[in-house]
């Protein structure tokens, strides 16, 4: 089992970012349009990521499947926060303040 431990880190790991590229692919230009709305979702994957990845390691049989997918929904939280802050950040701002 020890040695099996390394390959369930990389399969989490790769799942994430294929996870990552596949929702930029699909919600890509939806971004700047829907900008509250993507925040919105970022901060209640990044609640759900938390809950799986605190979650895994009670349900040893479950563990690559829920550390996969807090993996994956870590990765959608990174990109869709990420996309978003320039949008909020120009709409926040202060008239003229902004470089």
């Amino acid at each position: 089992m020890p040695r099996c431990l390394p390959m369930q880190f990389f399969v989490r790991d790769i799942l994430g970012m294929a996870g990552g590229i596949l929702f930029a692919y699909a919600a890509g230009g939806n971004f700047d349009s829907n900008a509250k709305q993507w925040r919105l979702f970022a901060d209640v994957m990044n609640d759900v990521a938390m809950a799986l990845d605190l979650a895994s390691p009670l349900i040893p049989g479950a563990f690559i499947v829920m550390a996969s997918l807090g993996s994956v929904a870590r990765a959608m939280v990174g990109m869709a926060a990420g996309a978003t802050h320039a949008a909020l950040t120009q709409h926040f701002a202060a008239a003229g303040s902004n470089p």
